[in-house]
């Protein structure tokens, strides 16, 4: 949508997200992932960016912005960077129920 930038967070693969974002027959046009950035704190970020942008929301209920690509994008880089990833970060996983499945 040309002049309009949706943000908001997925912990599904970005391109995933957009091409079930683009199936919707409730959207014009297909949606065009240009950026994505991987986070520690996915809420936090989206938090930030809402609320920076907040004067160019389209709608109340929806997450589009009348703003320039270029700055979203440069506002994303800017708050993704207090939310780094750890390395190796998105190889870790969650055992405890393994582990008190195993050895209650």
């Amino acid at each position: 949508m040309p002049g309009m930038v949706k943000i908001g967070l997925t912990k599904a693969e970005a391109v995933t997200r957009t091409v079930e974002l683009s199936r919707t027959t409730s959207v014009p046009m297909e949606f065009e992932l240009v950026y994505d950035e991987l986070v520690s704190n996915c809420r936090a970020v989206e938090h930030r960016l809402h609320e920076r942008f907040a004067a160019h929301r389209v709608n109340q209920r929806r997450e589009f912005f009348r703003t320039p690509v270029r700055q979203a994008i440069a506002a994303l880089q800017e708050e993704a960077s207090l939310y780094p990833v750890t390395p190796h970060a998105e190889e870790r996983r969650d055992i405890l129920p393994q582990l008190e499945q195993r050895f209650r």
